[in-house]
């Protein structure tokens, strides 16, 4: 998956911003006795973010604590076939609220190179 993440800092400790976070497709194989089963999964999470830094703005290396909120989009589909060899698929897709808080760190590269 990848990550794609825009901020703007409204003060010299505080931004705001946006984020989708695209995760998939996981695929993984089941069996049941005779029967094999396939799942695909898709994640996408659009949210906006909320981060507030601990160091002093020009710092390189920022500690920072946040969240994110937003909606997460799931895909959900399942293969298999049945006593009579015929290919059945059930999909279920959904979308909820989400909330993610968040703790990590921040290193400036751009005067590294």
């Amino acid at each position: 998956g990848f990550v794609v993440r825009c901020s703007y800092s409204l003060t010299a400790n505080m931004a705001i911003g946006t984020a989708v976070h695209i995760y998939g497709p996981k695929k993984t194989k089941y069996s049941d006795g005779n029967i094999t089963y396939w799942a695909t999964d898709n994640v996408t999470n659009i949210s906006s973010t909320f981060d507030f830094m601990i160091a002093k703005k020009d710092n390189p290396v920022q500690p920072y604590f946040g969240v994110d909120m937003g909606i997460s989009a799931s895909t959900h589909n399942v293969e298999y076939l049945n006593d009579a060899n015929q290919k059945q698929k059930y999909n279920i897709s959904q979308i909820y609220p989400m909330i993610s808080p968040k703790l990590g760190m921040k290193v400036g590269l751009g005067g590294m190179f």
